[in-house]
């Protein structure tokens, strides 16, 4: 409640100020917005309707913590795709996060998007089918096939684990020769 003393005037020292507190809740919402109004309970003080209303931003200060969830995965060409998944280790989300997984084999990058009130105590985790190409051919010496995948967000607000930033990613090949000879005797 604010209150104006008789004398006050428009010219004079007519500023009142009051405190809105804002807690930190530990809960990932991005940008917050209220709107604080004026009202007068004497009906013969007028306000003027250009400043009848404020709007106030807050901008969040609370972070959440994701990261792959496991270090390496293994698979063989041709067995379909591989399950990657991306965990949300740490923070409550009240509005969706978008987190980019890109490739050493690719520039392109496949998107996982956690959504509102997802947490880290539960239903915390995003998959995605990353292709494995069955290439084939058969290079000598060819056993095994790595990449390196890597987890980013755009937000400040979203951490990515350092120790689960990156996920190694092993590929066996499959592919076999088969020699032989293109008959049966020589002479």
């Amino acid at each position: 409640k604010l209150t104006f003393t008789s004398g006050q005037s428009s010219t004079g020292d007519n500023t009142q100020c009051f405190d809105v507190d804002i807690v930190a809740d530990n809960i990932y919402e991005g940008l917050e917005m209220f709107t604080v109004q004026l009202f007068s309970e004497i009906t013969t003080v007028t306000i003027a309707v250009a400043s009848q209303s404020a709007s106030v931003e807050i901008e969040d200060s609370d972070t959440v913590e994701f990261g792959f969830s496991q270090r390496s995965y293994t698979t063989t060409e041709g067995d379909g795709p591989l399950n990657v998944c991306a965990v949300l280790i740490r923070g409550v989300l009240m509005t969706d996060v978008t987190l980019h997984v890109s490739s050493s084999a690719s520039p392109d990058s496949s998107q996982l998007t956690f959504t509102s009130g997802q947490s880290s105590s539960g239903n915390n985790t995003q998959c995605s089918e990353l292709t494995i190409e069955d290439d084939k051919i058969y290079i000598f010496g060819e056993l095994v096939g790595t990449l390196t995948l890597h987890l980013s967000s755009d937000s400040t607000s979203v951490i990515i684990n350092s120790t689960l930033a990156n996920a190694t990613v092993t590929i066996f090949d499959n592919d076999i020769v088969e020699i032989g000879f293109n008959q049966s005797s020589y002479q």
